[in-house]
């Protein structure tokens, strides 16, 4: 019986297996995705079962991201998930930043994970985490980079361990040295912070973590989000509080002196009890000098620090290749030790192996993520210092309006 034969109104035999087919793949379609199964072996996927509920996906191919297979996750953050992983090709371990649908619905995550990717692909130094691949598996972004086997910077301040003078001359200029790369590729890095800084168990220090970072030369940033900031605010530049388009190589030399600061006090150059009063107080306070907290560091390098954290750009050290040679005059002048390597790993692993108990970090970021009313008020108060001299303009504009009527008013009643 052909189509052209059913009575008006009645549905051809054809079209009715076809929408029972497609009903049929309906129901396993939305079965699939209300039970996810694992295969025959039980494998989740490369997360395993833990991994994978916890961030909310489940995949069940073995070799979903360029046969990497995930051992361990290492950090969970508002930007993604970075992992250790195995590269089955090499057999070698790398670190694997993912970056799960649930991340990439926020608005500028996708386009900060590519950046991030863009800017780390032009960098080839042995203080700056190499990257190795980038791409996406389905909806799931990631990046391989470099894995490196020790702790962050920020870890060692969290356990309060105090490094002698020496070994932070050396961190400063193992990062300095990763700057000055960057900077003449044209990358700006804009996070400087210790926990951007990792120390690896052979005691070398790396730079990781260009996120936020801009190109340079064109003066074009990767963040295209107007109005707000982006950064660490303990860290950041007076310049950088303003607007992310104000930076250049000088504000990554602020951040980096903020740092040395921070390791060589305990602390960091300004703390306040929200964001914005840290802002604030880049913008307008000196800090507490390093000596009177730490008598034991050297007038020469206070006076570095000092010199590359001047709230004006132009009273800073005007290159990385600069505050270099002076870290170096430094460094001859204290005593330079072959052995600071070996001191550096020496500390990583009485820190890994958990003989120093872990602290709460303290550092607060602010991301993409719009501000609530009260941060914004803040913000308005502390960080916008037009706004006082527009209120007294207006004050005054209203007063004078006011006289002017009552003044006619009263006149008028007069006559």
């Amino acid at each position: 019986m052909d189509s052209s034969s059913v009575p008006d109104g009645l549905m051809p035999f054809e079209r009715h297996r076809e929408l029972i087919r497609e009903a049929r793949q309906q129901l396993d379609e939305a079965e699939r995705h209300k039970e996810p199964l694992p295969k025959r072996n039980g494998n989740y996927g490369i997360f395993g079962e833990v991994g994978a509920k916890s961030m909310g996906i489940v995949y069940e191919d073995e070799d979903l991201i360029d046969g990497y297979e995930i051992i361990r996750e290492i950090h969970r953050g508002g930007q993604g998930v970075v992992c250790q992983a195995r590269q089955h090709a090499t057999n070698r371990h790398v670190a694997l930043k993912l970056l799960p649908h649930q991340f990439a619905e926020a608005s500028g995550s996708v386009l900060r994970f590519e950046r991030e990717a863009r800017a780390a692909a032009r960098l080839d130094h042995p203080n700056v985490v190499r990257v190795y691949s980038g791409g996406t598996a389905g909806d799931l972004h990631y990046i391989a980079f470099e894995y490196v086997d020790g702790v962050s910077l920020d870890r060692l301040i969290r356990n309060r361990i105090r490094l002698p003078e020496p070994l932070i001359v050396e961190i400063a200029l193992s990062v300095a040295q990763a700057l000055s790369h960057a900077h003449d590729s044209d990358v700006l890095h804009r996070d400087v912070k210790p926990g951007n800084i990792l120390i690896s168990r052979a005691g070398e220090v790396k730079l990781t973590d260009f996120g936020l970072a801009k190109y340079q030369a064109k003066q074009q940033s990767f963040q295209t989000t107007e109005g707000r900031v982006f950064g660490t605010p303990a860290f950041m530049s007076p310049e950088q509080t303003n607007s992310a388009r104000a930076v250049d190589v000088r504000s990554d030399l602020y951040s980096l002196g903020c740092v040395v600061y921070n390791l060589a006090t305990g602390r960091t150059p300004f703390s306040g009890t929200n964001p914005f009063a840290v802002l604030d107080q880049h913008r307008r306070s000196r800090p507490v000098s390093i000596r009177s907290l730490n008598p034991a560091i050297s007038k020469h390098l206070e006076d570095l620090v000092s010199r590359a954290m001047m709230k004006h750009p132009g009273a800073r050290y005007q290159t990385a290749q600069a505050m270099i040679e002076e870290l170096t005059r430094v460094r001859k002048i204290l005593g330079h030790s072959e052995k600071s390597r070996s001191e550096l790993a020496k500390i990583v692993a009485l820190v890994d192996q958990g003989k120093v108990a872990d602290e709460q970090p303290t550092e607060e970021q602010i991301d993409d993520r719009p501000p609530g009313l009260q941060m914004k008020l803040i913000a308005v108060f502390l960080v916008r210092p037009m706004f006082w001299f527009t209120v007294f303009l207006a004050v005054l504009i209203v007063c004078a309006i006011l006289s002017f009527g009552l003044g006619m008013w009263f006149g008028s009643r007069t006559d």
